[in-house]
This record gives structure tokens, sequence and C-alpha cells, in this order.
């Protein structure tokens, strides 16, 4: 298979990315995204045809981070668009590809420790003793 052709562009919100790969089986493609990259596997015709089938299994990472989410790919039967949202809109993006790195971790915002509430005090509850009184003497 071998890393397919890319070409991208982008605006305030998006990066489009065009892998330029004939004959996609729809059926093999899979595309899965996160922050830093997006991995892609799927089958297509042979370069110079012949029938032949090839697999292609690419890792692409990404110059800045993107949203996940909402992040959609469109295929056609010459090519693969992937539309990325840009997780800072209106971020210019110097290139499509950079550095493999991890997606940021965010710190949770530190919070106050919440003080352990004193377990409730049991009431003592003092037997009725009428009602003892009572039994004893049903069973004299």
């Amino acid at each position: 298979g071998g890393v397919p052709a890319l070409s991208f562009r982008q605006n305030q919100s998006n990066v489009t990315a065009v892998v330029r790969v004939e004959g996609i089986e729809a059926a093999s493609l899979s595309v899965e995204y996160s922050p830093t990259r997006i991995s892609l596997d799927f089958r297509a015709a042979a370069p110079g045809g012949g029938g032949c089938v090839a697999r292609y299994r690419h890792v692409l990472h990404l110059a800045l981070d993107v949203d996940p989410l909402q992040s959609r790919h469109d295929l056609s039967d010459t090519n693969l668009v992937l539309v990325l949202r840009k997780a800072t809109p209106g971020e210019r993006w110097p290139a499509l590809d950079g550095a493999p790195r991890e997606p940021k971790v965010v710190e949770p915002e530190p919070v106050a420790p919440v003080e352990a509430a004193a377990p409730p005090t049991p009431t003592a509850v003092a037997p009725r003793a009428e009602a003892v009184e009572e039994a004893g003497a049903a069973e004299g």
C-alpha cells in the first residue's frame, strides 16, 4: 500500500485533508480520530491496476489538535476527504502533519477537599419499660 498522497486546506474552523487514492473499498474503511492523530486503514485498487488490491494503513500525526467528535470523513471514487474540526478555531496550521505526540492532558481545576463529615451520633433509645412489664405480666 505505502503512504497515500495527501493535500490539505484550511479555514477558520476546519482543516480539510484529501487522501488521493482511487477505488477505496467502503466496507474496508476505518478512520479513527484522536486529538493528535488520525488512523486510516482501508483496501483500494493497487496503483497500476491489474485487478490487485492494496491495503493501506497510515497514522497521520497532526501538527495541531482537532476535536475528534466534530471531525468526519467523506468517501468518493477518487479520494477520501477528512474534515477535521480545529480544537482552537482561527488557529493557522503551518502544515497538516507534525511529530508524533500525546494529547495534551488538561489538569483538572483544584477542588478544595471536602471535610469528612463526622458520622451521625446514634441517639440512645431507652427501652420502653412499660412494654417489657406488660409482656412479663402476660406470661405470669
